[in-house]
């Protein structure tokens, strides 16, 4: 029910790697934060940021808010957008690649890549 809403074709970012790591969602973090005020590439920021910290609290949050949008309408806080902007800056992996770059190259220092690397 919760996560990145697809977005149109016209509006894809360049890389949507980090966006297909999660479910598509009928709400979702950049809906509640602007939904149709933000720019393609702040609803791009806003997902990725989402999936970097989705969690069940999250979700909660999320489906509240998405509460308040329904009654009050769109607003969009600048807060939520520089604070994925800032995240989005600190990382250019998603979180599973990042992972999964670490335990490659811990299995390349002690020589198990081969046999570990046909189970990933």
């Amino acid at each position: 029910m919760v996560g990145p809403r697809p977005l149109l074709p016209r509006d894809q970012p360049s890389d949507p790697s980090a966006r297909l790591l999660s479910r598509p969602g009928i709400t979702g973090w950049a809906q509640v934060n602007g939904g149709t005020l933000l720019t393609p590439s702040e609803k791009d920021e806003l997902d990725e940021w989402y999936v970097r910290h989705a969690s069940l609290l999250l979700d909660l949050r999320i489906i509240m808010m998405t509460l308040r949008v329904l009654i009050r309408g769109q607003s969009r806080p600048d807060g939520a957008a520089a604070d994925a902007r800032s995240t989005r800056n600190l990382s250019s992996e998603p979180p599973v690649l990042a992972a999964q770059s670490t335990i490659t190259a811990k299995m390349d220092r002690t020589g198990e890549r081969a046999g570990a690397a046909a189970a990933l």
